[in-house]
């Protein structure tokens, strides 16, 4: 495995914090920083998604369909 280093300034305080929140985690430290960027980033996805569908719903243009008619658009309605 090729390893990279990636250098990052951050206080003594903080470093403690995320290496004890790493160990308590059970994970390694590069790891946890990894999972807690995707998470950042899919959370920006989520809150993208939602202005769209807010934007989209005061606009008008956002269609919505019953329970029921979805399930017969899909053949599900035996």
């Amino acid at each position: 495995m090729t390893r990279h280093t990636i250098e990052l300034e951050i206080g003594s305080k903080t470093y403690a914090e995320l290496v004890t929140l790493a160990k308590s985690s059970g994970l390694a430290l590069d790891v946890m920083l990894l999972n807690a960027a995707r998470r950042v980033v899919e959370d920006a996805d989520d809150m993208a998604a939602i202005a769209d569908y807010e934007k989209r719903r005061a606009e008008g243009t956002l269609k919505t369909v019953s329970l029921d008619e979805l399930s017969e658009e899909l053949g599900l309605d035996d």
